[in-house]
């Protein structure tokens, strides 16, 4: 089967989550059909973007719809979702990152009938450049009633009244109502003329299988915090996909490999009755960690297989005197500690920057800059207790607020 498109198309296909014949048959053939989005708004169609549903039978287009407006990004975060609206098919979720909402830019997303593309709801979350649509996965049917679920990422959303933090919400997929919903930790810094668009938390994600061994899949969620200290500071996130807790937070050994990017759940690979994760590392330099070898092998990817460990200490970082929260008086307990002796129930609490240097003066420095002068959030876990696994040495923690 060869599919033809026109000299101005450059083609995005979408990947469909869960069963294939079950959930992906929009035709009612038996057949799993697919979705294409133009990878680059149409000149000869007012540069609307056009998604295109075809059969898995035959090829043919079963219908085709164009965004709203031009340049919205229509066809992003496309997924099936099964029968939203009852009439027998499988239906679908679209996203519109760039669409105009009352004068204003902000995302929309359509659930659409999978037979013919009519609309069946909408959702947006009324904030400008929300970047809602950009990535979505299709979990199960956790309010009960016969319609799977369906997570959504706007990697805009502001954190801190200032946009870049990002926000991946869980929600029906009958209704559309929120059931949860999580944000990144770090917004957008150009405007202090830091090179630093923010967390964009959820540009990426995907089923992480049952990773915690509650009977539910989670997912797994990338944060870019592109730039961040002049480097790409890729962190990946596990978050429960019963309640949306963030479980464990990781990265990895080199901060300008794009870690992350690319993510996928392989199943209980090791039988300990935990899916195990694939985090890769796409522009990952081989011996660049090594600051003594002179040639590298630059961009060489690298996959990490891993395992979620519920044995790992949860913290957060920057709840340094180990009360539950962060405040002056955690940045007075590194300095005590650094000068006086003072106690350190969780030295990996008190590296705010995780800088490699260890804890000192810096640390105290950051977090008062960021408790008063909007200055950058400490590094994962925060603001919530969670687990933190990473590929380079880390400090101990002997007690913490979240055990």
């Amino acid at each position: 089967m060869r599919l033809e498109v026109g000299d101005r198309d450059l083609l995005l296909l979408q990947e469909w989550d869960g069963p294939a014949v079950a959930e992906h048959d929009l035709d009612g053939d038996g057949v799993p059909d697919y979705g294409v989005q133009d990878g680059n708004p149409l000149i000869d169609h007012e540069d609307h973007y056009r998604m295109r549903v075809h059969s898995g039978h035959t090829g043919e287009v079963l219908w085709e719809r164009f965004g709203e407006q031009p340049k919205d990004g229509f066809g992003l975060g496309m997924n099936g979702i099964g029968d939203a609206d009852g009439d027998g098919r499988n239906d679908l979720i679209v996203g519109t990152p760039g669409t105009r909402v009352e004068g204003r830019v902000a995302g929309k997303l359509y659930v659409l009938r999978g037979q013919d593309g009519r609309e069946i709801y909408t959702l947006t979350t009324g904030l400008e450049h929300d970047g809602l649509g950009v990535s979505s996965v299709v979990m199960p049917d956790f309010d009960g009633d016969g319609v799977k679920e369906f997570v959504v990422s706007a990697i805009r959303y502001p954190v801190r009244g200032v946009p870049g933090g990002g926000r991946v919400s869980l929600h029906s997929g009958r209704t559309g109502q929120l059931l949860w919903e999580q944000f990144g930790i770090e917004h957008d810094h150009s405007n202090r003329g830091a090179i630093f668009s923010g967390d964009a938390f959820g540009y990426e994600m995907a089923s992480a299988g049952d990773a915690d061994a509650y009977g539910y899949p989670d997912l797994i969620v990338y944060s870019t915090r592109f730039a961040l200290a002049g480097a790409n500071w890729g962190r990946v996130h596990l978050i429960s996909g019963r309640t949306g807790e963030v479980l464990a937070a990781y990265e990895s050994e080199w901060d300008d490999s794009v870690f992350g990017r690319t993510l996928a759940g392989i199943g209980d690979t090791d039988g300990d009755g935990r899916a195990e994760l694939v985090i890769g590392a796409r522009e990952f330099d081989l011996h660049a960690p090594d600051p003594l070898d002179p040639f590298p092998i630059v961009d060489v990817g690298r996959a990490y297989v891993v395992s979620y460990r519920p044995d790992e200490k949860r913290f957060i970082r920057g709840d340094a005197d180990a009360d539950g929260d962060v405040d002056i008086t955690d940045a007075i307990t590194i300095l005590l500690h650094l000068f006086a002796g003072g106690p350190a129930p969780c030295l990996e609490a008190m590296d705010i920057n995780r800088y490699y240097t260890g804890v000192n003066v810096a640390d105290a420095s950051h977090l008062a800059s960021f408790l008063f002068l909007s200055g950058w959030t400490p590094e994962p876990p925060y603001p919530d207790c969670a687990r933190f696994e990473t590929l380079r040495d880390r400090l101990p923690c002997e007690r913490s607020a979240c055990e």
